[in-house]
């Protein structure tokens, strides 16, 4: 059985730590596949992030460097957020999704680069 992707929950039976499971549940993770715009220099004008993967939900927040920001939910594989750069410093910044379930995708790097 390929359980790559998915997280399981475990229900006791009972009280009882000796009883066992009732059920496994599996759930597929959200993932991010990519970043449009993948890139932006410091002092660029504000832009739109799309986060493109798969299974995302209307609950699903965008995440920044682990904290969550603005979401407009697209569709299942698209969620959208405002970026502004002001305070921005060069270097990567993780860009990850949570669903309402509290499923933490893969993160992909954001990548601010110098001036031009």
């Amino acid at each position: 059985m390929n359980t790559t992707g998915y997280l399981f929950r475990v229900t006791p039976a009972a009280p009882d730590p000796r009883v066992g499971y009732l059920f496994i549940l599996g759930v597929p993770l959200p993932t991010v596949g990519s970043l449009t715009p993948a890139t932006a220099a410091l002092g660029a004008a504000a832009f739109t992030l799309h986060v493109i993967g798969t299974g995302f939900t209307a609950g699903s927040v965008i995440q920044r460097n682990g904290g969550d920001v603005p979401t407009t939910f697209v569709s299942a594989t698209e969620l959208t957020t405002p970026v502004s750069m002001a305070g921005a410093v060069v270097g990567p910044v993780p860009v990850s999704v949570r669903t309402g379930d509290y499923l933490v995708s893969n993160a992909v790097n954001f990548t601010v680069t110098a001036t031009e």
